[in-house]
C-alpha cells in the first residue's frame, strides 16, 4: 500500500491537521509502532494538539470524512 500523510483532529476546533508523518497506513496497525505524547500545532486556531497512536488517521480516511483537505 502507498504511503499517506497522517492527520490528527484538533481537539479545540475539530479541523484535521497534518502531523508531518508520512507512512504506510497498514504499518500503523503493527503493535511495534508506537506514537505517544507527540505535539502538533493547529494552523487554524493556534492550539497545540497532543496526540498518540489512538488519535491518528491516514489521509484517505480524512478525505472520506471531511472531503478535500485544505
Amino acid at each position: 500500500m502507498p504511503e499517506e500523510r497522517i492527520y490528527v483532529a484538533c481537539d479545540k476546533c475539530g479541523r484535521p491537521v497534518s502531523t508531518g508523518v508520512v507512512m504506510d497506513p497498514e504499518a500503523l496497525l503493527a503493535p511495534d509502532h508506537r506514537f505517544g505524547e507527540n505535539r502538533t500545532h493547529c494552523p487554524a486556531c493556534g492550539h497545540w494538539i497532543v496526540w498518540g497512536k489512538t488519535k491518528i488517521w491516514p489521509e484517505s480516511t480524512v478525505q472520506q470524512r471531511f472531503g478535500k483537505i485544505p
